[in-house]
């Protein structure tokens, strides 16, 4: 697109477009009142920022684009890369070394599948692990066994860093497009274009400039973004504060120029910063931040958050991911959010992650048994190469493991793959043929029929008629193993 095309298209964004950006991301994160990238630095003092105006004034679906974008990650434990002082990666051999560390991992909500309104189509793992956290320590009976339960999640500030307790609750920030301005007007000014991450404070502050600075206009837009009269922003940073609310001051830039006016004689406006056609065609190169942060959220995000709340959970023996809530949760997003199929490869949703290896566990709960006075077959040929739960899809082993009771706890495809499934219901059909009453003879049947037991007919007329649904086979996978 040339640059005056672009310039008629970028246009400064409505203040109500960015309240109503915030007010949708608290309603999103349930909020009630990363970086990443190489991006600008708040440097401790006073910084000077002019603001770009959004790629695309409206998305596919004719809604006004903010000029920022919300960014909402946290860190979690997991084995990183271990580095040199130097930023090298150390080595074992010809693998790098892993070390505990953390990482950092997008919210599903914000960054994961929108519908046509940008409202979230899923849940979000760390989200949902908070939620059943503050609910069981509802049940705990002292405050202090509360606060001490739920330290790993929200953590504990503290001016000494040493003291200071990291936790995995989310914090709401966005980033901007953005030229750093450093210099004055007798020495002239320099600029640097950067993606600017802002906080809670600062952005709410802004949103609180554009309302007061906009208030006597009919459109309402704001006073960063405009390409010919945009206003910088003064951002002040003081890292010594003693109270979190007192790190950042912001204001838009009061600053004016002496201008020549009517008659030869001199005035002052405020100062701005119109963005010069060198500058357009850096911005114009940059990606949208739409497409940095809108629908980016995938299956090794989700793979990531699982190890991460996995090792917290054991670290401080919480005891929510064991739950079956839980696993009903993070199953549920395994299917949302299923493998990435890398080309030449097969992948499926079982695959871990693409960063890190999982740990897969077989825990099953304790098996509760119908007492039965039939006889049980002994002669089910498990150690051969297929049997009847070989070709049975995760939907069958589940109905399987409901309708006979066979207590096993079934966690996401990640953690348990189909073919661990199998396996633990195989074990399961053994401990019945060891407990219940097998003194019954069994007579041998033909290889057709070897599985399934001795109602031949049966079986034949059911195949000739239509294949077999999933409860069919169940039906006579439970024949199979019982001979009244």
């Amino acid at each position: 697109m040339a640059i005056e095309d672009l310039r008629k298209k970028l246009k400064p964004v409505s203040v109500a477009v960015m309240e109503g950006q915030d007010k949708k991301l608290n309603d999103t994160l349930g909020i009630k009142e990363y970086s990443g990238r190489d991006g600008h630095k708040i440097e401790d003092g006073r910084n000077l920022f002019r603001i770009y105006p959004p790629h695309e004034p409206v998305d596919e679906n004719g809604i006004a684009n903010p000029f920022a974008e919300p960014k909402v990650i946290t860190y979690l434990p997991a084995m990183v890369a271990d580095k040199d002082k130097d930023g090298n990666f150390l080595k074992d051999g010809d693998k790098v070394r892993l070390k505990l560390g953390v990482k950092p991992v997008f919210n599903s909500k914000v960054h994961g599948k929108l519908d046509s309104k940008r409202n979230p189509l899923t849940k979000d793992l760390v989200e949902e692990f908070i939620r059943i956290a503050n609910e069981k320590a509802k049940t705990l009976t002292s405050k202090e066994e509360k606060e001490r339960f739920l330290l790993p999640i929200y953590g504990a500030y503290s001016p000494d860093p040493k003291l200071r307790v990291n936790g995995i609750v989310y914090q709401p920030k966005w980033e901007v497009y953005a030229d750093k301005i450093k210099g004055d007007q007798s020495i002239g000014y320099t600029s640097v274009f950067k993606p600017l991450e802002i906080g809670k404070a600062v952005k709410n502050r802004m949103n609180v400039i554009s309302a007061m600075e906009s208030a006597n206009e009919p459109l309402g837009t704001d006073p960063y973004t405009d390409l010919d009269e945009g206003r910088a922003v003064v951002i002040v940073y003081k890292k010594d504060a003693t109270d979190p609310k007192d790190y950042y001051t912001t204001e838009i830039d009061t600053a004016t120029v002496e201008v020549e006016v009517m008659g030869g004689k001199k005035g002052k406006i405020l100062r701005t910063f119109p963005i010069t056609d060198d500058q357009l065609e850096v911005f114009a190169k940059a990606k949208p931040l739409t497409e940095v942060y809108r629908n980016v959220f995938k299956r090794s995000d989700l793979d990531t958050q699982l190890t991460g709340l996995k090792m917290l959970d054991e670290k401080y023996k919480m005891g929510i991911v064991e739950t079956e809530e839980f696993q009903a949760i993070a199953e549920e997003l395994m299917e949302q959010y299923p493998a990435e199929v890398k080309k030449g490869e097969e992948t499926s949703q079982e695959s871990s992650s693409d960063d890190e290896p999982m740990t897969t566990s077989t825990t099953t709960l304790p098996v509760t048994t119908k007492t039965t006075t039939v006889g049980v077959r002994t002669d089910l040929p498990f150690d051969e190469d297929k049997d009847e739960f070989s070709d049975y899809t995760r939907d069958d082993l589940k109905e399987y493991n409901k309708d006979n009771n066979c207590g096993i706890l079934v966690k996401p495809a990640s953690q348990y793959t189909d073919e661990q499934f199998r396996e633990d219901l195989r074990t399961w059909v053994r401990s019945q043929n060891v407990k219940a009453n097998t003194e019954t003879t069994i007579p041998e049947v033909d290889s057709a029929t070897k599985h399934l037991g001795p109602e031949t007919d049966k079986l034949n007329e059911v195949e000739t008629k239509a294949p077999l649904s999933a409860k069919e086979k169940l039906e006579l996978l439970k024949k199979k193993n019982t001979v009244v």
